[in-house]
Parts: structure tokens; sequence; C-alpha cells
């Protein structure tokens, strides 16, 4: 809920779905929006036509990329050390740099 107070006047508008004004006159009136638009259909419509439209969003090799620099983030502040990624990762990290070649 958000209120406005002005110059004796109260506004108190409910998930901007429902707004209702006051006086000092006791005067109420409320107003609705009896179709709201938060633009969820819309958003999935889009996905849904850019994931039909492209196979892969985000290539497996920027994933593994990512997942591989979570864990040496974490290993390292919990061992309180550097993370040698060629050194402790170098299966996945060639899997990384030269994508995923399904058999």
């Amino acid at each position: 809920m958000v209120g406005i107070f002005c110059n004796g006047r109260v506004i108190k508008i409910e998930n901007f779905h429902k707004t209702q004004a006051y006086s000092f006159k006791k005067v109420k009136r409320t107003f609705s929006a009896l179709r709201q638009d938060k633009g969820h259909s819309t958003e999935l419509k889009e996905f849904v036509d850019r994931v039909s439209k492209c196979p892969v969003l985000i290539p497996l090799n920027q994933i593994v990329n990512v997942g591989l620099a979570s864990f040496a983030v974490v290993t390292s502040a919990r061992e309180r050390r550097l993370v040698d990624f060629k050194a402790e990762y170098s299966e996945v990290v060639e899997l990384a740099i030269w994508g995923y070649q399904p058999a």
C-alpha cells in the first residue's frame, strides 16, 4: 500500500489496482482498475518466441565457466588459497574451451 498525504487529503493506493481518495469532509471516492496488465503474458510470449527461434540461449561453455568460477570462489574462500584452474579443473576447462561435443 502507498499513502499520499497532501493539503488535508489522503490518497491510498493498494497494489496499484485499487485507489481510494479521502478528504477532511470524509468524502470517499474509490477507483478500481478492472484489468491490470503487469506484463506477465507478454513476457512469457517473448520468452517462448525466443526459445523457439534459438536452439541455445547460453552456450554450454559459458555455463561451465560460470560454474567453475563459482566453485573456485567457494574453494578459495574456504581454504584461503588461490585456485589454479588448469591444475584443478583441467578436464572440465578443456570441455569449456572446446565446447561439448556429444558422442
